[in-house]
């Protein structure tokens, strides 16, 4: 029996149906936090972590985190992501010296396990690996003349594949065309949780630092079998629309 086009055209759509479904989720996600709370699901849940002592709110319109330990916050719907782009807008409030924030992906829900991307108060960048033991592995780190103290900047950070990326603009500014950081990677391959997170300065006696994140983005990528599943189906739709012998059972 010959393939006919129509039959191909109901082959794609079926397919394309069983796609939407299993990738729901790959719509962007955005969280500007203007609703003034994290916690109640719209359009996700923040799961906080970290050490006690620590305050994270969003009453503000903005999510603001202060502590003098390492604080975090994950989306709970986004768990089980794997190929992503997340953006987001930070400047400090309070700070001294070496506070870092920073997002990640691929994480467990506590981070461990990790990529992460982030800039220090003094606009140094820097990617790296937490490991599953807690201890971090730092790829790459850059000094910039970005100001996220008394100014806004803005952070993408792309895990796509095997590959870690940052780029960081300071607000009013384009977008680098190329990132200031990359690496490639194959310690962590499967999907996991999205977040963010502030790393203080943790010398004794210092007072808490503050960090404001202003929204968080998450941009997923399908993957590259999906991508040429589709291109596959396109390309016989093709074929069979210029020659109606194109293939036979």
């Amino acid at each position: 029996m010959k393939i006919k086009f129509f039959s191909v055209v109901f082959v794609c759509y079926v397919f394309s149906v069983c796609l939407t479904n299993m990738y729901a989720e790959l719509l962007p996600f955005v969280d500007d936090f203007s609703d003034g709370d994290a916690t109640d699901g719209n359009p996700g849940t923040w799961i906080s972590g970290g050490q006690s002592g620590a305050t994270q709110d969003a009453s503000s319109g903005d999510f603001v985190i202060t502590s003098r330990d390492q604080s975090w916050a994950y989306v709970q719907e986004l768990d089980g992501l794997r190929n992503v782009s997340i953006e987001t807008q930070v400047t400090f409030s309070q700070t001294s010296n070496q506070d870092f924030a920073s997002v990640w992906a691929r994480g467990t829900g506590e981070a461990f396990g990790s990529y992460w991307g982030g800039i220090r108060e003094s606009g140094a960048l820097g990617i790296g690996r937490e490991n599953n033991d807690g201890s971090n592995t730092i790829f790459d780190t850059i000094g910039t003349s970005l100001d996220p103290v008394n100014g806004d900047v803005f952070l993408r950070f792309d895990v796509i594949e095997n590959q870690i990326s940052l780029f960081a603009w300071q607000a009013g500014s384009l977008m680098p065309a190329s990132p200031q950081l990359t690496q490639l990677d194959n310690i962590w391959t499967e999907g996991g949780s999205l977040g963010l997170a502030l790393t203080p300065n943790m010398a004794g006696g210092r007072s808490p630092a503050s960090v404001v994140f202003r929204y968080y983005a998450v941009v997923p990528e399908p993957s590259a079998i999906v991508l040429m599943g589709i291109a596959g189906l396109v390309m016989l739709g093709y074929a069979s629309r210029q020659d109606p012998n194109v293939a036979n059972n």
